[in-house]
């Protein structure tokens, strides 16, 4: 049997989380999930949200003081015990639904990694600079590594 270990960084994100929580345990994953969450040395109401989350799939870290995405990512990755790891993060930039598609492939025996993602469309709410500023770095990385990624 598999298991997904679904990694969520927060840092203040007291208006955010319980939706994010609520949307995230409310998925019909097809494999025994558990959530990592690392609040990343909130000050606001995140760690008080936190500690009434009352579902044995959710583990809580906490860092005393913020140290960033990155090293709340590398916690969450010595927390968690899955066989394939996905991060979610609690701005619901992401919509945790797309997570059991995503693993289709890799439930199927079709691929060892799925790489989510975003679409950059008309509607988009992100800045012209800020998509144009991802295609650069995305097709630079493309060239570096002789592959082909979408959205890095």
């Amino acid at each position: 049997m598999v298991k997904l270990s679904i990694l969520m960084p927060v840092y203040n994100e007291e208006a955010r989380l319980p939706e994010a929580l609520k949307q995230a345990l409310g998925v019909d994953y097809p494999c025994e999930i558990e959530f990592v969450v690392v609040d990343d040395g909130s000050k606001d109401a995140t760690p008080e949200i936190l500690a009434a989350v009352d579902d044995t799939r959710v583990h809580v870290v906490t860092h005393p003081r913020n140290q960033g995405k990155g090293a709340a990512i590398r916690s969450a990755v010595e927390h968690a015990a899955g066989d394939y790891m996905v991060i979610l993060d609690a701005d619901l930039e992401y919509d945790p639904q797309d997570i059991p598609r995503l693993l289709d492939p890799v439930l199927d025996g079709r691929a060892e990694v799925v790489y989510g993602n975003r679409t950059f469309g008309s509607h988009s709410s992100f800045s012209f600079w800020y998509v144009m500023g991802n295609k650069a770095v995305t097709t630079f990385a493309n060239m570096l590594f002789n592959c082909y990624l979408g959205d890095l």
